[in-house]
């Protein structure tokens, strides 16, 4: 939640950890599972998904949708880079 998963997958990329090619996946609980979601309810930092994994369930999904290229520090307050300590890092890298 808050998008916690969106923004390691984002200081990752920018560190170089990962790329386009990394596969995504999440651990979800089987209730949390919907049929599909519309490319245009997707955000532009939000991060695909390759595998869900659910306690009953393994499901690889196509991607459609690219991953994002890094951190989006316009989408980002002055006070959620202070707390994340590898923000502040990244930022002053910069």
């Amino acid at each position: 939640g808050f998008g916690c998963g969106d923004l390691e997958f984002a200081v990752l990329r920018e560190m170089g950890a990962v790329d386009e090619k990394t596969i995504v996946a999440t651990p979800v609980h089987d209730i949390q599972l919907v049929s599909d979601i519309p490319g245009d309810a997707m955000l532009s930092y939000d991060v695909p998904v390759d595998i869900v994994c659910t306690p009953t369930h393994t499901i690889h999904v196509e991607r459609k949708l690219p991953t994002p290229s890094g951190i989006m520090w316009d989408k980002l307050s002055p006070q959620k880079i202070m707390v994340v300590q590898a923000l502040g890092e990244l930022k002053e890298k910069l």
